[in-house]
């Protein structure tokens, strides 16, 4: 340590005091997690206490929103959504670890894992074998200051390792992604419904067929929309902190798409989802004006609608890659060129100018990214194989902040995370830090997972 620097532990004993917020669940849960890595790199054991016990003097590590740190002059940090941040700062003999933990946020816990970050760990995949934790008997931090907030309002990978998600700083404002309208045990309306409401499935040959391969609703039907409203509305009044609901068709490209005389005469695929997505919206925002409305760009809905038709306020739409983890959107070139006979789409121009036509065409105010990452799903021969994307994510993160994307969602399908790691951590790190050069990112994880070898 140097002459001014905070110490926290020096030979293997504890120089400071840990402080939590009494009655505080997220702070409390962050200082547990700080104390077991600190006492994992230096040795030492760290008193641990709410901020409403008696504390002894000396230097203190706050952590969350205690009393000590408003008697610092910190500010408060809080508010639902759209009001993500922490702050990592040194006053004087003592370091302040908050974040605003409102809602879905758990930024007290990102301060802390950006703090262990800093003294040299890691966490790369599920075992412990990818976990990074130096030895240092002493351990001090210079001066601090820094306010921490995300690229992006929602920043999510569908993987089932938690707990390693959660040290990547994902998560944000709660969202529903993809085809929540139908699939699983959380889907609004299920395929047993056909019996009693066989009018809310698609028209197909002058009748309404049974939901069987692929399908689809009947998109225009009154009953229907106004059935999935309610029941959107019922979903918001259950999960307060949930912030938007997707209403995506069914897979199924362009087959199982409804004929019945409304929804052809709206229009292409795109204007049936875009008109259903409004007249969802329009009765939702009755009693959740600031809840929106989502579905999914992609196949057939993948080019804009043909008609004049506009985006409610509260619609978005999340634009997909079209499941290409490949791509590079900054560049100007066609991402399927031409006619793409299995999903009935003519591709005219790149990736970005149709998602700016879109955008335009339709007042869209909000918009979304679906990233494919399941490089192996189309072959299988690349399962074992590592895959770097390097600075395409930064190129390709940089124009979704230009387009003013709010949301992200990361799909990795099977792939190995030891495999995939870099690539998914890069996705993971650049939602929420401004990353310019992604192979600096992936080289200063080597360097703590590998040595020399980096």
């Amino acid at each position: 340590p140097a002459d001014g620097d905070l110490l926290l532990a020096q030979d293997s004993k504890a120089m400071v005091s840990i402080v939590y917020a009494a009655g505080h669940t997220k702070s409390k849960s962050a200082a547990a997690d700080l104390s077991n890595y600190l006492k994992r790199i230096t040795g030492a054991d760290f008193n641990v206490f709410a901020d409403d016990q008696t504390i002894p003097g000396g230097s203190r590590i706050l952590v969350g929103p205690t009393k000590q740190t408003f008697a610092l002059g910190v500010e408060k940090l809080d508010g639902y959504p759209e009001s993500e941040r922490y702050i990592i700062r040194r006053i004087g003999d003592d370091l302040i670890l908050y974040g605003n933990d409102d809602g879905n946020y758990t930024c007290t816990q990102y301060a802390v894992t950006r703090f262990l970050e800093e003294a040299g760990c890691g966490w790369f995949a599920e075992d412990a074998l990818w976990e990074i934790v130096p030895e240092d008997a002493t351990l001090a931090v210079k001066d601090w200051d820094q306010t921490f907030a995300p690229l992006f309002a929602t920043r999510q990978i569908s993987w089932d390792n938690k707990a390693i998600l959660r040290r990547w700083y994902l998560g944000g404002d709660q969202h529903t992604f993809g085809h929540t309208l139908w699939y699983g045990s959380g889907g609004l309306v299920h395929l047993n419904e056909y019996e009693q409401h066989p009018e809310w499935f698609a028209m197909i040959d002058g009748e309404h067929k049974p939901p069987t391969g692929w399908w689809q609703y009947c998109y225009t039907n009154e009953e229907f929309i106004a059935t999935v409203a309610q029941r959107i509305v019922d979903r918001f009044n259950k999960s307060p902190n949930l912030t938007t609901f997707s209403v995506s068709a069914n897979d199924g490209w362009d087959e199982g798409w409804c004929n019945c005389e409304t929804c052809l005469s709206k229009g292409s695929r795109s204007d049936q989802m875009l008109f259903f997505a409004n007249s969802v919206a329009e009765i939702v925002c009755q009693t959740h004006p600031d809840k929106t409305i989502n579905f999914l760009a992609y196949h057939a809905t993948f080019l804009p609608p043909e008609t004049d038709i506009k985006a409610h306020p509260n619609v978005e739409v999340m634009f997909c890659m079209e499941t290409n983890p490949f791509t590079d959107p900054t560049l100007d070139y066609v991402v399927h060129q031409g006619y793409n006979g299995m999903i009935k789409v003519e591709y005219s121009q790149s990736w970005q100018d149709n998602v700016n036509q879109w955008m335009e065409q339709t007042d869209l105010k909000g918009s979304s990214i679906w990233c494919w990452l399941c490089i192996s799903t189309g072959s299988s021969v690349w399962m074992g194989a590592p895959w770097i994307q390097g600075n395409t994510v930064t190129r390709t993160f940089a124009l979704y902040q230009e387009m003013g994307v709010s949301r992200i969602f990361a799909d990795p399908g099977s792939e190995r995370l030891d495999i995939r790691w870099p690539l998914i951590y890069v996705y993971a790190r650049s939602m929420w830090d401004d990353v310019p050069d992604a192979e600096a990112v992936i080289y200063d994880s080597c360097k703590k997972l590998y040595g020399e070898a980096a």
